[in-house]
């Protein structure tokens, strides 16, 4: 969590068309699908206006999700490569499928100074993988990607890969001969709880998350920002599938800490229990998916101790020191 500027930058270098189909995403809705018909993508230009607002220290992130899949962008490794150079304390991110995963894009990957890999395989075989992205590109070949990957790492010990697998059905069961086979391979699997960005899929595939006096504000408002290929900010990630025109400024207009401060009468109406009034919040169930750090008054509206603020510090400090040595011994 953050007081005072983002600590997350969730960047799309990509918008268009995805080529799976998952059930879980927004491009399983003809809106979705119709509303990214038209491909965009982030020039250089962009791309440098944005590297310059980045602070340089090694706790921001640079989280890089296309809305579709990420390596549907050809200079992808060309940008990351560029961003380490400029800014090599920021970590950097990507998100994808592996199913355009090529010998080349993975070693351009590996060697552009990438520091984190989430693989989304989504399912622990074959029928589950059928079943998430809804169409026939086959399980085997993802997990011929996924070798790919781990051959072009080779001994270095970066970039980190972590697999996730949804955490639905019977998922935890079926996935013991995937860990069996892969779990000393990849740095990290985990199983993922399903949510539902801004309201856009009802998938109806896990629990309903709980609603009424239950709900909390959004986390992801006090630490993470996203920001389109065209360069425009957004108030959070998940806008990117309720509305593609929604915007609070863009990188050639502000700084990250002016928008930030363009995100307070947002954070406002959230403590004050008022998430209905925000357009994509009202449906929205990505709140759930980080703890709550704040408190409830007896009126209803929400605040947040100052102790928790100076304790989430600490305790982010010792998972970071933790993650560090767990990974140091598995190289």
């Amino acid at each position: 969590m953050s007081t005072g500027t983002h600590r997350v930058l969730n960047v799309s270098f990509n918008e268009q068309s995805c080529n799976l189909n998952c059930r879980v995403c927004g491009f399983s809705t003809d809106k979705v699908r119709t509303m990214y018909a038209e491909p965009s993508a982030m020039d250089r230009a962009t791309f440098e206006t944005l590297l310059s607002h980045l602070p340089s220290h090694r706790n921001f992130w640079f989280d890089i999700s296309a809305i579709a899949e990420t390596l549907q962008f050809r200079d992808l490794a060309e940008f990351i490569a560029l961003l380490k150079t400029r800014k090599p304390n920021v970590k950097t991110i990507i998100s994808t499928s592996g199913t355009l995963l090529t010998e080349r894009s993975a070693e351009a990957l590996v060697s552009s100074g990438l520091d984190f890999v989430q693989f989304s395989l989504y399912a622990p075989d074959a029928e589950g993988y059928r079943f998430i992205t809804q169409t026939p590109f086959p399980f085997a070949k993802t997990l011929e990607k996924l070798d790919l990957l781990l051959e072009k790492r080779g001994t270095r010990a970066q970039p980190i890969i972590h697999v996730f697998i949804y955490d639905m059905q019977d998922f935890r069961v079926r996935a013991k001969p995937f860990l069996e086979q892969y779990e000393s391979r990849v740095d990290a699997v985990y199983f993922r709880p399903l949510y539902d960005t801004a309201g856009v899929v009802e998938h109806r595939l896990g629990d309903a998350v709980p609603r009424g006096p239950r709900r909390y504000p959004c986390p992801t408002l006090w630490y993470s920002g996203a920001v389109r290929s065209t360069g425009e900010y957004l108030r959070c990630y998940p806008m990117h599938w309720l509305d593609r025109t929604h915007t609070v400024g863009n990188v050639r207009e502000d700084n990250l800490q002016g928008y930030w401060n363009k995100l307070d009468d947002v954070r406002q109406l959230h403590l004050q229990g008022r998430w209905d009034e925000v357009p994509g919040c009202k449906d929205c169930d990505v709140w759930s998916q980080a703890p709550s750090f704040f408190s409830r008054r007896a009126d209803g509206t929400f605040f947040i101790p100052r102790h928790r603020v100076a304790l989430s510090m600490v305790i982010n400090g010792v998972k970071r020191y933790l993650k560090r040595q767990r990974h140091f011994v598995s190289h």
